[in-house]
């Protein structure tokens, strides 16, 4: 699933309330947050920091040492458990490799869902090509029959836009798109008043007015 919206319109607040919710059910929940990337990274470079992201999100782990030298067995090692990737031999493509990561990790967590939330994939601009191998991982037969994982993402509308017009099978695989609007006027009220409640700070009704005709109801603004 794929959550569109603008800067500061409330994306990586959602997915942290998306984490909290889970966890309150008993799920699993890892919040993976992406800084900007360059041309100087590779693809090998984002795909080890999705995983270091994943596996810091997960430390329910049934046997750690035998989860750690699965993990070892591909040629990674992580210092600690969701630590730095390091090279220690050859190591098999990312798509692989995630794939792979994917499914060893789903052996040793005890849960009926894993939800993996990705932030600010826009920052992916310079290199589409990840998202491209996010979505062929989690075509592949294995994940969808062995493993029960709920990835969502966050992204600009812009940006989003980019990776669809750079990849098209990118927006059709991600068919369940919701996007954040700015609040009515009556949300932004009800928003303020909640938010001073209890406080002792109270605003009239044409404070209230005039707080958002500038803002249009932007939760940043």
């Amino acid at each position: 699933m794929i959550i569109l919206g603008e800067w500061g319109i409330g994306k990586t607040s959602l997915l942290r309330l998306l984490k909290r919710i889970a966890q309150q059910k008993g799920l699993l929940a890892s919040l993976c947050s992406m800084p900007k990337f360059t041309d100087k990274d590779s693809t090998q470079d984002v795909v080890n920091l999705i995983i270091e992201e994943i596996l810091k999100g997960f430390p329910v782990i049934k046997s750690t040492d035998k989860f750690m030298e699965e993990i070892e067995s591909f040629g990674i090692s992580i210092a600690g458990f969701g630590g730095q990737v390091t090279r220690r031999k050859k190591k098999p493509s990312p798509q692989i490799l995630l794939t792979d990561i994917l499914l060893k990790l789903w052996k040793h967590i005890e849960s009926k869902l894993a939800i993996i939330l990705i932030d600010d994939i826009q920052n992916f601009n310079s290199m589409p090509q990840v998202i491209d191998i996010l979505r062929l991982v989690l075509s592949r037969e294995e994940i969808m029959l062995k493993t029960n994982y709920l990835f969502i993402l966050t992204s600009t509308l812009r940006g989003w836009h980019y990776f669809i017009d750079k990849h098209d099978p990118i927006g059709r695989f991600f068919r369940k798109r919701e996007t954040i609007q700015p609040l009515s006027k009556n949300e932004t009220t009800k928003v303020i008043v909640e938010t001073l409640k209890n406080s002792g700070v109270k605003f009239s009704k044409e404070i209230m007015q005039r707080i958002y005709q500038p803002t249009i109801g932007h939760p940043y603004e």
